[in-house]
């Protein structure tokens, strides 16, 4: 529900804040499957994917899509 998603981006918030990036990528991992239209988590999760893939080119994809997808949210219509 939202309250688990908002439960996880505060978490995460946390977490990047100690620089701590694995552990916002493996929090938000799934959080688009609760709630897909927080800009603010998919923005998190394309950050902290791009920090920890280390060579890993399909993580380096996922998270240039969840950072495009966190700048299409916020575009008002």
């Amino acid at each position: 529900d939202s309250n688990d998603a908002k439960a996880r981006l505060d978490y995460a918030t946390w977490a990047k804040d100690q620089g701590r990036w694995a552990d916002v990528a493996e929090v938000l991992d799934d959080v688009n499957l609760i709630d897909p239209f927080i800009p603010e988590a998919r923005a998190l999760l394309g950050e902290a994917l791009r920090r920890t893939a280390t060579g890993d080119r399909r993580k380096l994809e996922r998270g240039l899509f969840e950072s495009e997808k966190a700048v299409a949210l916020k575009i008002v219509y």
